[in-house]
C-alpha cells in the first residue's frame, strides 16, 4: 500500500513568519483563516502569495454571520411565543409576564423610599426583591410595603435592633415580578 501523505488539516496558532509551515498546516492571519498548499517559511499568508496559501475564510465575516444567525434564531424563538417587550428598565415577556428593575436611595435622616414601577403590572400581585448596594454593613435588612401595581415604598431595617434604620445614606437594587396581562 502506498502512503498517501498528510490528508488532514492541522491547527497551528498564529502565524509566524519563522515556523516551517507544512501542506495542511492552518493558520489564522489577519481576520482570515489560511492553508498551507505546500511547504512554506517566512512568506506571510495572503491573496498575493497564493501559490503557498489558501483562504479558507475569513473569520471576522464568519464570527459575523454566526451572530447574526443565532440573534435571528432566537428571535424567531420569542415569536414562537408572542411579542417580547423592553425598554428603560423593564421587560415584558410574552407569556404575561412583567419585570421592572432599577436603583433606589434613602438619603441620611430618611428612612424610606418611594419606588415608581417603569411599567405599571395588571394588579398589585407584585413580587419585589431588593439588593443592599454596600456589603460592609451585615445589620440592615431592606423590606417593601405598600406594594401596588404602580410602585411600592422600601425602607430599611436595622436587625439588631428591628427598628426604621435612619443613619447614613442607604442605595439598593430593586426588582420586581408580577403580571403585565
Amino acid at each position: 500500500m502506498e502512503n498517501a501523505g498528510r490528508i488532514l488539516i492541522m491547527p497551528k496558532g498564529a502565524y509566524d513568519p519563522a515556523v516551517t509551515y507544512e501542506m495542511l498546516d492552518l493558520v489564522p492571519h489577519n481576520g482570515s483563516a489560511w492553508l498551507a498548499k505546500k511547504t512554506v517559511t517566512g512568506i506571510e499568508p495572503s491573496n498575493d502569495n497564493a501559490e503557498y496559501w489558501m483562504n479558507m475564510c475569513e473569520i471576522d465575516k464568519l464570527a459575523e454571520a454566526a451572530a447574526l444567525k443565532m440573534y435571528n434564531a432566537k428571535l424567531e424563538e420569542l415569536s414562537i411565543y408572542g411579542k417580547y417587550e423592553s425598554g428603560a428598565n423593564y421587560a415584558k415577556l410574552p407569556d404575561g409576564t412583567l419585570i421592572c428593575y432599577g436603583d433606589i436611595s434613602i438619603p441620611e435622616g430618611q428612612h424610606g423610599t418611594s419606588i415608581v414601577f417603569q411599567e405599571a403590572f395588571a394588579n398589585g400581585n407584585v413580587a419585589v426583591t431588593i439588593t443592599n448596594h454596600y456589603e460592609g454593613d451585615g445589620a440592615i435588612a431592606w423590606s417593601t410595603a405598600n406594594v401596588t401595581k404602580a410602585g411600592a415604598t422600601a425602607f430599611v431595617v436595622d436587625t439588631r435592633t428591628g427598628t426604621l434604620r435612619t443613619i447614613g445614606e442607604k442605595n439598593a437594587s430593586y426588582m420586581a415580578i408580577g403580571r403585565w396581562k
